[in-house]
């Protein structure tokens, strides 16, 4: 992961306005069991397009390895908002509620997630 890490870094220092390396280098960061450092790099790239429906949807899944669900639940929420009918904003609060043990809410964000796009459940 070092070297991907390195190799983003070196991407973001050239290129700050490209989302997609700091949304790369924050996978990149959860993949390395490292959710803190995958946050700061999101929001740094919030700061860059504070729009950005991927960086909402990337920080709740960064809150979520951190095992906050409440702020996990918000990026998701706010993601859900920006793209009404989100397959991946529901199935993502399916994995949360999953996660705290509401298995009924659980099911009903997967069904949703389901009617909205069948392939949306990995």
């Amino acid at each position: 992961y070092k070297l991907a890490i390195t190799r983003y870094q070196e991407e973001i220092r050239k290129n700050k306005e490209n989302v997609d390396f700091y949304l790369g280098l924050a996978r990149v960061y959860t993949l390395d069991s490292d959710p803190a450092m995958a946050i700061s790099t999101l929001q740094q790239a919030m700061k860059v397009d504070p729009t950005s429906n991927a960086i909402n949807q990337a920080l709740g899944a960064a809150y979520m390895a951190d095992g906050n669900f409440i702020e996990a639940k918000k990026y998701f929420d706010l993601s859900l908002t920006k793209s009404i009918n989100s397959a991946e904003s529901l199935s993502s609060l399916g994995k949360l509620y999953l996660m705290i043990g509401d298995e009924e809410t659980a099911e009903n964000y997967y069904r949703f997630a389901l009617k909205e796009n069948p392939s949306s459940i990995i």
